[in-house]
């Protein structure tokens, strides 16, 4: 029995190490590849009708993969907003252009409540992914910084026309994400708040409806706790009867009508409007290691979303107000992870680099 014992300890042990150590790696990746994670409480607009909006208070935007010209999203860019490209992966829609280049073997049943629409066998990965990576490239061209794949929940069981499973759904989830990241674009979960804490540490963000109403939004902390964002919509609630509780979670909550047309009512954030961005570390690792800590590094005008800071190193202990009132920067430690905040305290700006060495 004790040689059992000692087998599983053994066991357990090897599959926790392996765990970690992929993870590890997955975010050295990210650092090495420049992908973009957004953090908590980042700003949001989610339009997929109508003439877009480019005057909206948000620092992120979420647009229609088609629908979107090049020139929109780099208006957007040069107001200094990411923009996510939104694509159904999980369903066929009979109006897009490329409805005809899905295989009749991987069309399944309705979609219900969604007229010319069907689920898609995502288990024929075969035969779906060079669909799938075409829409990526589409988006890359038109110099998206992120996807949203839509119906990536694909019922499980045979409600979709398939014999569906969650494991079906995890290996599809993680394909598109590499996917993903093999074009240097982000890629958040849809809806997907059973698999969150699964696919956490592939995917740099989370899309999700109606947690608030239905009570499903404890499903995501994942993604805050590892300071990733949650782009959250409701459509029937008020404000009121879900802002409150976003702003405690650190949830980018906003209210849409059902179509998605422009009109928004964006919830109060505590932090000021953020971004992240991770860059490549070649030129701006510190020259030793630090204890963990948060010390200020003095004036932040060396640190921009476009140029690596040049760091050198600073003191190992906090200061009691080295900063001046208008600029604030931290630098924090933990162990070989270093981030980099640049923050302009008047609540318009708010910059977060992080990379490993």
């Amino acid at each position: 029995q004790k040689k059992v014992l000692l087998a599983g300890i053994l066991l357990l042990a090897l599959f926790i190490t392996i765990f970690f150590s992929q993870q590890k790696q997955q975010t050295k990746q990210h650092a090495q590849t420049g992908i973009w994670q957004p953090a908590p409480n980042t700003t949001w607009q989610w339009q997929l009708t109508g003439n877009i909006d480019i005057n909206v208070d948000a620092s992120v935007y979420d647009l229609d993969w088609e629908n979107t010209n090049a020139s929109t999203v780099q208006t957007l860019h040069s107001q200094g907003k990411k923009v996510i490209c939104y694509l159904s992966v999980g369903s066929i829609e009979d109006w897009r252009s490329d409805a005809g280049s899905f295989p009749q073997e991987v069309i399944g049943a309705d979609y219900e409540g969604w007229k010319g629409e069907k689920w898609l066998d995502i288990k024929n990965i075969e035969k779906l992914g060079p669909i799938m990576a075409a829409r990526f490239d589409v988006c890359k061209q038109k110099g998206f910084d992120a996807i949203e794949p839509d119906n990536m929940d694909v019922p499980s069981g045979n409600g979709s026309g398939f014999p569906l499973t969650a494991t079906d759904e995890l290996t599809y989830a993680n394909w598109l994400a590499n996917e993903a990241h093999k074009r240097g674009m982000s890629i958040g979960i849809k809806n997907t708040g059973d698999q969150a804490q699964a696919l956490v540490s592939n995917f740099d963000f989370a899309v999700v409806e109606k947690c608030f109403q239905y009570n499903e939004c404890d499903a995501y902390l994942p993604f805050i706790q590892a300071n990733k964002a949650v782009f959250e919509a409701e459509y029937e609630l008020s404000t009121s009867e879900f802002c409150p509780q976003a702003k405690q979670m650190k949830i980018s909550a906003i209210k849409k009508n059902l179509n998605l047309d422009a009109p928004r009512e964006a919830c109060e954030l505590d932090q000021p409007i953020s971004q992240t961005t991770t860059i490549n570390p070649t030129t701006s690792a510190p020259t030793q290691q630090l204890v963990p800590s948060t010390v200020c590094l003095g004036s932040c005008d060396v640190l921009t979303p476009t140029t690596s800071p040049n760091i050198t190193t600073p003191p190992a202990s906090p200061s009691s107000n080295p900063c001046d009132a208008s600029s604030i920067s931290s630098y924090n430690t933990q162990t070989t992870e270093y981030q980099i905040s640049h923050h302009h305290n008047n609540g318009n700006e708010f910059n977060f680099f992080q990379f490993l060495i």
